[in-house]
């Protein structure tokens, strides 16, 4: 079982993404925030993106805790164990991030009576597209919570991943060249956080990419 957070590393919270905006707007309804996306479109920075708001606003970072269902450990672990590993690590925990949550089946269920017996001040929650718009979690989950859908970067995050800072129409026309040669960098990379920054590098790790035999 991770700690609870304690200290927002710089390099997990990226450039702020647009979607984050609108998730913190939404942090006065108790409903339970899911973020849905394809993976590696950013979802697990978007959620450390609010937890800094949060420790931000006066929430204590140790009463956040993160669980990734990416993890065999956490994933194997029952409902049960998950929260009583959880409150042992402090009691006083109040804001839960469960990333890739749709790894972990009948997700659903208990995250509805985590909401339905207050045990959390607030949940968040993020998966894939598919999983996180089954059935079976419209049904479990109706007027319990709010879908955030995230995307790749968009064009204006791509300029801002490179340092760009103005965006001002002017600016914007006086650099139009520029922004042409940005624009195609874009399309190579599909928007993808990972892929950007891989080819802002300049080098692509051994299981990213390998030649042709």
């Amino acid at each position: 079982m991770p700690p609870s957070l304690t200290k927002m590393p710089p390099s997990l919270t990226g450039i702020r993404r647009d979607i984050t905006g609108d998730i913190i707007k939404s942090l006065g309804t108790p409903h339970i925030k899911d973020i849905i996306g394809v993976r590696r479109c950013g979802k697990t920075t978007i959620l450390y993106q609010v937890a800094e708001h949060l420790t931000s606003q006066g929430v204590r970072a140790k009463d956040i805790i993160f669980l990734n269902f990416d993890d065999p450990s956490i994933n194997a672990a029952s409902f049960p164990e998950l929260q009583k590993e959880i409150f042992k690590i402090n009691p006083d925990i109040s804001h839960i991030f469960l990333d890739e949550i749709q790894q972990k089946t009948g997700w659903e269920r208990w995250v509805r009576t985590l909401y339905d017996t207050n045990k959390f001040q607030r949940i968040f929650l993020s998966g894939s597209s598919a999983s996180l718009l089954s059935q079976d979690m419209g049904r479990v989950l109706t007027g319990r919570h709010i879908t955030f859908g995230a995307a790749p970067f968009s064009f204006k995050e791509y300029l801002m991943k490179k340092g760009w800072e103005d965006f001002t129409p002017d600016f914007l026309a006086y650099n139009k060249d520029k922004l042409l040669h940005y624009l195609n960098g874009y399309l190579e990379s599909g928007g993808f956080p990972e892929t950007i920054t891989i080819l802002l590098q300049g080098t692509f790790p051994q299981d990213t990419a390998h030649p042709l035999r």
